[in-house]
């Protein structure tokens, strides 16, 4: 149930980059976006980063699923936006996208990588998991495609559009 509602979360998350992407590109939508979304771009990416956060500490505290090498790398880039941007929203300090768009893009290369895993088994070799727990072990998977990698890669996406829509709305205001 919660896997299940983390997975429409990752799914609205991809829909909403998308407008944004879409909408981005007509030059008065970009200005639309970049006004409504603009002042709340920063506080937005700290909850859609600690909700990143508390999903995957109740994925593996609670439902005791264990993390693979890929997952612990994807958590280090959550984890780290999480509180840079908390800190920042707390702070006061929006120039924090220069130091969270790269995150999120690693986050989100990673995430993708671990998503490629996961279809095709036989890239993951000795070198990158542990056959104990490999990184192309499937614990939830929803809507036929939404696994936790997928999740993970909805909101390093989102994270990259909000970081991209402060940057723009910063811009804006020189």
């Amino acid at each position: 149930m919660v896997t299940q509602f983390a997975a429409l979360l990752a799914l609205g998350a991809f829909a909403f980059t998308l407008i944004l992407a879409a909408s981005s590109l007509a030059p008065r939508g970009r200005s639309f976006w970049v006004e409504a979304l603009g002042p709340a771009a920063l506080a937005s990416g700290a909850v859609v980063a600690i909700v990143t956060m508390s999903g995957s500490l109740y994925l593996s505290e609670v439902l005791h699923y264990r993390p693979c090498r890929l997952c612990w790398v994807q958590r280090g880039f959550a984890y780290l936006l999480a509180f840079i941007l908390s800190a920042a929203l707390a702070m006061k300090r929006p120039s924090v996208q220069r130091i969270a768009l790269p995150l999120a893009i690693c986050g989100a290369f990673v995430s993708g990588y671990h998503i490629l895993i996961e279809n095709y088994p036989s890239l993951e070799g000795s070198a990158s998991c542990d056959p104990a727990n490999p990184c192309s072990l499937i614990w939830v998977r929803h809507f036929g495609f939404v696994t936790i990698p997928t999740m993970a890669l909805a909101s390093f996406l989102l994270q990259i559009t909000l970081a991209l829509t402060a940057r723009a709305h910063g811009r804006k205001d020189r």
